[in-house]
């Protein structure tokens, strides 16, 4: 990828670590209008009416790691996976992360499920918290939005009856089982 074709990036906020100590440090983010929109493109939302951010930064004393830990809020628009009707919802959970440098955390991780998430990396002398947000949103939109009220018509849906499902997928294959045996 050339450095033409890199994707650029929606929402950017560079945190300094020379202004980060061991005691904490709180930072109140709002993302404005353009990078709101360019975020709701990113995701393919009809919009983000508001992105906010409470956080509280430290350095882990003895380490070289960085600390981050606070809530993020959002109020965004999507379409209707049913009827492509504007669903409006308030996202609001707590987040946190650790930091390191680059150079000083391993380049292989092993998958635990079980196990804390390793740092994130940083390069040269601030963290992104932008990116970092961003993501933190991308992960907590509802990938199926659906407008109230709204039934999916596949017989798979929990207002069906058990008698009245239309659809089993494994229905064909049972029922040749049956007529070979």
């Amino acid at each position: 990828m050339t450095p033409q074709e890199e994707p650029t990036q929606e929402y950017s906020y560079l945190l300094p670590l020379d202004t980060v100590g061991v005691a904490e440090k709180h930072l109140e983010l709002t993302v404005g209008e353009a990078p709101r929109a360019a975020l709701a493109r990113r995701f393919d939302l009809v919009s983000i009416d508001s992105l906010t951010a409470d956080l509280v930064v430290r350095r882990i004393h003895g380490s070289p790691l960085l600390q981050v830990n606070g809530v993020f809020a959002a109020d965004i628009v999507q379409n209707c996976v049913v009827t492509d009707e504007p669903v409006p919802a308030h996202i609001e959970e707590a987040v946190a992360v650790k930091f390191g440098p680059e150079e000083k955390l391993d380049k292989e991780v092993e998958f635990d499920p079980n196990a804390e998430d390793p740092p994130e990396p940083f390069h040269g002398n601030a963290i992104e918290l932008g990116e970092w947000l961003a993501q933190c949103l991308g992960v907590a939109i509802d990938p199926y939005p659906r407008a109230p009220g709204v039934v999916l018509e596949c017989g798979t849906d929990e207002s069906d009856d058990a008698g009245t499902a239309t659809h089993r997928p494994f229905e064909a294959l049972l029922s040749r089982r049956k007529d070979q045996t």
